[in-house]
């Protein structure tokens, strides 16, 4: 495998961001803009000493969205739809990693569901499109997910039980993720966590399926 090193951002780097919002006609509507560091990293390849390093950095990109939600009894549901213009991307051109600017575009359905047995359930599809991809992009042009979240509260909101599943739709892999937290106090919370990945290699969670993890956290609130 080859090494990977974080480049640090430029100090003089900064994020804002403009939101606006209305409530019409039983529609909770919502647009915003943001400007700032992406929260997807790029990556280079360097030489350290002659051997090969890929060194991942964060440039800065626009986003501009619009949501609309609304309720109907123990239901919601939501939409939501981005634009990034010249979205910064890595295409895999031999002999080192290139960037490449592109229009991306980003779809969201959800609905959250209040079920009997104080159950929450929270249903999601997500869509991803890369405009006028080159064939050496190095994800892949749509990406498109579906995900479950099913929650539940015990012993006066002391004791948290989830399950995640999150299945890539073109690859048919998945991440299955199960939890347990339980609250000791006002500032300290105890959670015990299952990963599991599994499918297909070239997939967004297929490529981790030997990376199987159970995992222990406390957490102290100040």
């Amino acid at each position: 495998d080859i090494p990977m090193q974080r480049r640090d951002p430029d100090a003089g780097d900064i994020n804002a961001g403009l939101r606006f919002s209305r409530y019409f006609g039983g529609v909770d509507l919502q647009f915003v803009a943001i400007s700032g560091l992406d929260f997807e990293p790029l990556g280079a390849l360097s030489f350290d000493q002659g051997e090969p390093v890929i060194e991942t950095f964060h440039k800065r990109r626009e986003l501009y969205g619009v949501s609309a939600e609304s309720s109907f009894g123990a239901i919601a549901l939501r939409g939501e739809l981005a634009y990034s213009p010249e979205r910064l991307f890595n295409t895999g051109a031999a002999p080192r990693l290139d960037t490449v600017a592109l229009d991306n575009w980003r779809g969201a359905i959800g609905v959250d569901i209040n079920a009997p047995w104080n159950v929450f359930i929270n249903l999601q599809f997500l869509y991803d499109e890369v405009s006028q991809a080159p064939a050496d992009l190095v994800r892949d042009r749509v990406e498109r997910v579906f995900t479950a979240l099913f929650k539940r509260r015990f012993a006066y909101d002391t004791v948290d039980i989830e399950f995640r599943f999150y299945q890539s739709m073109a690859y048919r892999d998945r991440l299955l993720r199960g939890a347990l937290s339980y609250e000791l106090s006002d500032t300290m919370t105890l959670k015990l966590a299952v990963e599991n990945f599994q499918g297909d290699s070239r997939g967004p969670f297929g490529q981790f399926n030997q990376r199987d993890q159970v995992s222990l956290t406390w957490e102290l609130t100040l």
